[in-house]
């Protein structure tokens, strides 16, 4: 704005400058990972660490610094034993950058355990601004790729001459896990047929910590003098 042509006094200072400050800021937000924990370092036994990398972008490019807080809170999963790296930081968008990320170091371990996650909260930012609140937020999913092995041993058993006895079948897993584990069972005839065995069929359940049980089938017993029969016992959607 220009001052000119004064009467009666002098122009001291003539010229004003009017700034129209942009408040169109680009838009912040953060995306969620979900990865495997990744197993023990076999050379070392040392735990494997694999990088979570948390894209933040902007909506669009912009020719100023933007820079957003971040500070990271674990769920399920704990700082120092699950993932590592700072609780807090700052990342910095230079002129018409519109991509960065955060990079949060992940420990493996072989503990047969549920996923877990932890959330990445963006706040306070500088020449950017949040269009809906989840994008601030990222999570970050612990994968867990510790599975125990389920098996089942053979049984050999005397049917006797009469009445019934259980063919007891142990099922195993390799692991104890902190997690419910489920597994269907089935019978199927062989050269054993319905006359000399009971059809079977269930779930076992395996609570935290445990790792057998059993599978019960009756037998009938006969005098009949004949082969050796045999049924099967199948596991199945574990």
């Amino acid at each position: 704005v220009n001052l000119k042509n004064a009467k009666g006094a002098t122009l001291a200072n003539s010229e004003a400058t009017g700034t129209i400050v942009d408040n169109d800021f680009p838009v912040l937000s953060i995306g969620d990972v979900s990865l495997p924990e990744g197993d023990l370092d076999p050379m070392t036994g040392e735990s494997a660490i694999a990088n979570f990398e948390f894209p933040v972008t902007l909506s669009e490019p912009t020719s100023k610094t933007v820079m957003v807080n971040y500070t990271i809170k674990g769920r399920q999963a704990n700082l120092g034993e699950d993932y590592d790296g700072p609780a807090s930081g700052t990342v910095i968008f230079a002129p018409r950058e519109t991509k960065q990320t955060i990079a949060v170091p992940v420990i493996g371990d072989e503990v047969v355990e549920a996923d877990e996650t932890f959330v990445i909260q963006l706040d306070a930012p500088v020449n950017g601004r949040f269009k809906n609140p989840k994008d601030r937020q990222g999570t970050g999913t612990i994968l867990n790729d510790e599975l125990p092995q389920v098996t089942i041993e053979d049984v050999s058993i005397e049917e006797g001459n009469s009445g019934t006895q259980d063919a007891v079948f142990t099922v195993s897993m390799d692991r104890p896990s902190e997690e419910r584990v489920r597994v269907n069972y089935a019978t199927k005839n062989g050269t054993a047929k319905a006359n000399d065995y009971t059809r079977t069929r269930g779930q076992l359940t395996f609570r935290p910590g445990e790792t057998t049980q059993e599978i019960k089938v009756p037998v009938k017993g006969d005098r009949n003098i004949e082969e050796d029969e045999t049924f099967l016992v199948n596991l199945k959607n574990a």
